[in-house]
């Protein structure tokens, strides 16, 4: 396994000298629940050979209901390595490595386990298999998370991936392969074990990806029955996935840091916001110094304690927000953004190539304040904790620069980097050349960026004419109509950002929006409860070429609305070919737009939006032209 951290190592050797066999007092791990036939005996007692070797079968009794702890077993003992370095010691007081949530720890637990009688009066455990280390890595997960075995039955986190980085502490990541050849080659590396989930029989089954034979893909299974009939073939006593079934699954990597350095800590004073919810943002510069003058591989990970995992009375689940990572490269005075990666799981990863050099890490992190939750799971739920995985690393971090303005410099300088003639305007018609808007779109984040390089001042009027899951960075609200207003030689940022409390009834990270931007004081649209049902209302002007969909068209002061609505119990496929004098057509995410063609879908019953907004206001003209196809789908 990687490299433990010292402190950690030697205060775990420290608990396993101490320790003392009370094994006649205690069996450590208990099920709360009064189930009459388990007894706890000694794992020597019992006919289990204490070998480090693969497990040929796992099974779950009646009293043991989760099957994720069995899949993340499968999947790490096809390196069977990683199992044999999880043991610090092998034998009563038995001493085991476990990652709780970024930080190591090192867990004693003794040789009682839970055991029942079967039908023949054999003891055997509830927790069924052939061999002891399962069991004692069990039981040390189960100390480690509460002392209850029942905990394992009522976790909410019980993804694979979660007990594969509680055992090993190393990145899980969701992969797509193109090609069976961009499969194999990877595999060639083996850097990583690859597996795949296939949900059967009400619970999901991981299968390690293990290599490539012709056009299938070879997996290793625990059981032949779980994976069969899934489009599965048995040959050979191996299990081949064709490969245009296997491109429907989801690919999942552990990645194998071999030599690797790791340091971790808690990320502590942040520059926290409180309003409907909490916001800490956290603002570090480190520095990394290569030995090697080309670049090395690194990981940063973040970790949001998860009191699900720390508490055997939590039975629901708690939707914790956003958490959201920035890395930069510091050159003198200015900044080079690098990646980011934000999610609302609970951990984050960056794979990143690093030279020797200083670097700047932005982390945010938005949860809820529940009053139900008490203070000391509030506390656990807004611990932290910064994981850096690479050949060379820091445990130096300089926080002195936590400040509203080093943020807002940070985000512009990303900003600045992907604007594109897509997401550019320049304002050369309206007499104003010398200002830009950038307006941009990422995951979670909506920005809207000016900078005004003249010497008079610019104002304009920006207004949401239509917005779902978006509030304002600063104010966590929703301002659908503000007065723009920049001096000369400055610039101006408007932040808008995915609305946390939709994840209380989703996890799906998604925003909608449309954007008129105009030049007059007051907007000539009409407010209304909403747009669509006005616009169907009027039936002013209707497309009547086709039947469905319903087309409607609404002309206004910016421009021209059209309202499309699927009235058909089917989906369609729907190509607007435009020609347009003095109007341009906002684009948004639900659109496919290619020079003056737009093409969407629309599932049954639905509407769908487009706005064509007029280019130069000066002229007291524009007109346009729309050719409509549409295709059924089945």
């Amino acid at each position: 396994m990687q490299e433990k951290l010292q402190d950690a190592y030697n205060k775990g050797l420290q608990i396993i000298e101490q320790y003392e066999d009370n094994s006649n007092e205690t069996t450590q791990c208990l099920y709360d629940k009064d189930y009459q036939k388990i007894q706890f005996y000694s794992i020597y007692d019992i006919e289990i050979p204490n070998s480090l070797i693969p497990c040929k079968q796992f099974g779950i009794s009646q009293l043991y209901n989760n099957f994720a702890l069995i899949n993340a077993f499968n999947v790490l003992q096809s390196q069977i390595y990683l199992m044999k370095s999880i043991f610090e010691r092998t034998e009563d007081p038995f001493a085991v490595w476990l990652c709780d949530q970024g930080e190591w720890k090192i867990i004693i637990v003794n040789d009682k386990v839970p055991c029942v009688k079967n039908v023949n009066n054999k003891i055997e455990t509830t927790f069924k298999c052939n061999l002891q280390w399962p069991i004692i890595i069990e039981k040390a997960i189960v100390k480690l998370l509460g002392d209850s075995y029942n905990l394992l039955n009522d976790l909410v986190t019980t993804s694979i991936s979660s007990f594969i980085y509680l055992l090993i502490g190393q990145p899980i990541s969701k992969i797509q392969m193109k090609t069976i050849q961009e499969l194999q080659s990877q595999l060639e590396q083996k850097n990583s074990i690859f597996y795949i989930e296939v949900y059967y029989k009400q619970r999901h089954n991981a299968y390690v990806i293990t290599s490539v034979k012709e056009n299938n893909v070879v997996l290793q299974a625990i059981n032949q029955d779980l994976i069969y009939n899934e489009g599965v073939i048995l040959q050979d006593s191996k299990f081949l996935l064709k490969w245009s079934q296997f491109q429907l699954q989801t690919i999942f990597q552990v990645h194998l840091n071999y030599g690797y350095q790791t340091y971790t800590f808690t990320m502590q004073q942040p520059m926290k916001r409180i309003q409907q919810f909490i916001e800490h943002t956290y603002i570090y510069t480190f520095k990394i110094n290569n030995k090697q003058k080309n670049e090395a591989t690194y990981w940063i990970s973040i970790c949001q304690r998860d009191q699900n995992m720390n508490s055997s009375q939590q039975k629901k689940e708690i939707k914790y927000g956003l958490i959201r990572l920035l890395l930069f490269k510091n050159n003198n005075k200015t900044y080079q953004f690098l990646s980011e990666s934000i999610d609302c799981n609970q951990n984050l990863f960056l794979e990143t190539e690093l030279s020797s050099g200083t670097y700047t890490l932005v982390c945010q992190a938005e949860y809820f304040d529940f009053e139900s939750i008490p203070e000391e799971l509030q506390n656990q739920q807004s611990t932290l904790k910064l994981q850096i995985q690479g050949i060379q690393i820091t445990q130096k971090f300089d926080q002195t620069n936590q400040n509203e303005q080093k943020l807002r410099e940070l985000i512009i300088t990303m900003i600045r980097q992907k604007t594109t003639t897509q997401n550019l305007y320049i304002y050369k018609d309206e007499e104003f050349p010398q200002v830009q808007r950038t307006l941009e779109r990422t995951k979670g984040f909506l920005y809207i960026y000016y900078e005004n390089h003249g010497d008079s001042n610019f104002e304009e009027y920006l207004e949401f004419i239509t917005h779902r899951n978006l509030i304002r960075h600063e104010t966590q609200e929703m301002d659908t109509k503000i007065k723009v207003s920049i001096p000369p030689k400055q610039y101006m940022l408007y932040l808008y950002k995915f609305d946390p409390k939709v994840l209380l009834d989703s996890n799906s990270i998604s925003f909608e929006y449309q954007i008129s931007f105009y030049n007059k004081i007051q907007s000539e649209i009409v407010e209304r409860p909403s747009l669509f049902d006005y616009i169907y209302s009027q039936k002013n002007l209707q497309y009547k070429e086709i039947k469905n969909p319903e087309i409607f068209i609404q002309q206004h002061g910016q421009g021209v609305l059209f309202l499309f609505q699927n009235i058909e119990s089917n989906s369609i496929d729907v190509e607007c070919d435009l020609t347009l004098n003095n109007l341009k057509i906002l684009y948004n995410d639900t659109i496919t737009l290619k020079e003056k063609i737009i093409k969407f879908q629309m599932k049954p019953k639905t509407k769908q939006f487009i706005l064509l907004e007029i280019i130069n206001q000066r002229q007291k003209y524009y007109n346009y032209k729309m050719k409509v196809s549409v295709q059924n789908l089945k």
